[in-house]
């Protein structure tokens, strides 16, 4: 599910939501801040309670961190990662997000990895994974958009990889930076 529209969208957010969805805001703070800011002060909140026990060895800073969208090169393709079930691609999970109907592609994993089964339309028949009167966020900050037909296209398909023309390294710019900030909260306690 790390490749599906919900689960790689928020970790796009919580990890580099200042770099690709600087519209993005709650309350006027940006969506990455917000959402960081929140989880931080939870763990916060969580080794003042566990301070005092002799026991408390270390934190774990997050379960399987991923980059969500972050340096994938190809929107309008799978990346390397092993895929089971229904496996829209990235593209195909934003149309679909917008209630638009797609192909998509079926995969099984045998002896050999992971292959093409087969190929079947998902229609969700106009039911939006958005807020009524909102666009997919990734609409809104031009990554892809509808045609004069009102089939939807790709206008970015690297928009995830890099910024102000400098690529963008998942690890170094923008998990090391919260490691850091996960780091300064625990000790801070």
């Amino acid at each position: 599910n790390a490749t599906k529209l919900a689960a790689a969208t928020m970790f796009t957010l919580f990890f580099g939501g200042r770099l690709f969805a600087p519209q993005c805001t709650i309350e006027g703070e940006n969506i990455q801040d917000y959402l960081q800011r929140h989880y931080l002060a939870a763990v916060q909140r969580l080794a003042q309670r566990l301070a005092h026990l002799p026991n408390v060895l270390g934190y774990d800073i997050m379960n399987e961190p991923l980059p969500g969208y972050i340096g994938w090169p190809d929107l309008s393709r799978h990346n390397g990662l092993l895929h089971q079930g229904v496996t829209p691609t990235p593209f195909q999970a934003m149309a679909l997000g917008e209630g638009l109907a797609q192909t998509v592609e079926v995969f099984e994993t045998g002896l050999l990895g992971s292959r093409v089964a087969r190929r079947i339309t998902i229609d969700p028949q106009g039911v939006r994974a958005w807020r009524d009167g909102y666009a997919c966020i990734w609409r809104r900050h031009g990554v892809w958009d509808m045609d004069a037909n009102g089939n939807p296209r790709l206008l970015r398909p690297d928009y995830f990889t890099q910024v102000n023309g400098k690529r963008v390294d998942f690890g170094q710019d923008c998990l090391l930076p919260f490691y850091r900030q996960f780091v300064q909260t625990v000790r801070a306690v």
